[in-house]
């Protein structure tokens, strides 16, 4: 199968995967709703399902959040099959994406959070110590991001730089994957530098530009990675909704 019949085929399953996100309607009952128990029995119901089934009323935060992660990590490896071999490496690499804010926190030599001890994707790089901290980097494939921390580089540009050196042909500035990544880099630094700012604006601008890409650049990489990146923003806002309901039970749901 030739490339471009290759990327129909991939298009057609990309589609399908797209069609079944949350649509407005879901996410206006998701919003409506204040009681995390009824959050998850309709979440459960529709689209969001893979995504919080086994989850109830009584998990955690934390696991909340390390399961969504996983499970996003779990979604990049299973879709990174249907590209083939060229392109493996680079999809496999935008799990390190969801680590970017986490990392730049440990970089910086903060206080290592108890949750970042229970994800098996960050542990290692959870030392107090400086120099075991500085080792784990090294031997992982997060060297390039303790590189562009001593060159006070930004994360970002360090992971679009390893991205490129694994795709399988050099991105050219007026490309689709291009397109994407100016899209985003802007915004996951900003994550980085300050994880807490409300950022729900932002995301449904990106939301809007990307979904836009998605139909222009059909049946090309850039539609591959613009499909993971709206899936990341589904399980965002998911996240939002879930964590929010958990800590504050008060919460009486927002109309919108």
């Amino acid at each position: 199968m030739n490339n471009k019949a290759h990327f129909a085929y991939v298009q057609a399953r990309l589609q399908a995967r797209h069609g079944a996100r949350p649509k407005e309607g879901e996410w206006r009952r998701l919003h409506s709703i204040g009681d995390l128990g009824n959050y998850l029995q309709v979440a459960q119901r529709g689209p969001l399902n893979n995504w919080v089934v086994g989850m109830n009323p009584s998990t955690d935060v934390h696991d909340i959040e390390l399961t969504l992660r996983q499970r996003f990590r779990s979604y990049i490896d299973e879709v990174s099959q249907w590209l083939g071999n060229d392109w493996r490496s680079a999809i496999i690499w935008t799990k390190r994406l969801v680590d970017l804010p986490a990392l730049y926190y440990l970089l910086s030599g903060q206080p290592i959070n108890s949750w970042m001890l229970d994800d098996p994707e960050l542990k290692a790089f959870a030392h107090v110590n400086e120099n075991l901290r500085t080792e784990a980097f090294m031997a992982s494939d997060c060297a390039v991001f303790l590189q562009a921390w001593k060159n006070q580089q930004r994360l970002t540009d360090a992971w679009f730089q390893e991205f490129q050196n694994r795709c399988p042909h050099t991105i050219s500035k007026q490309s689709g994957l291009m397109h994407v990544w100016k899209a985003i880099a802007n915004r996951l630094q900003a994550q980085c530098e300050a994880p807490n700012d409300n950022t729900a604006i932002a995301r449904e601008s990106l939301e809007t530009e990307l979904s836009a890409g998605f139909r222009k650049y059909s049946g090309s990489p850039a539609a591959f990675f613009i499909h993971l990146v709206l899936t990341a923003l589904d399980l965002e806002k998911l996240r939002g909704g879930l964590v929010h309901r958990s800590l504050f039970p008060e919460y009486e749901g927002e109309q919108r």
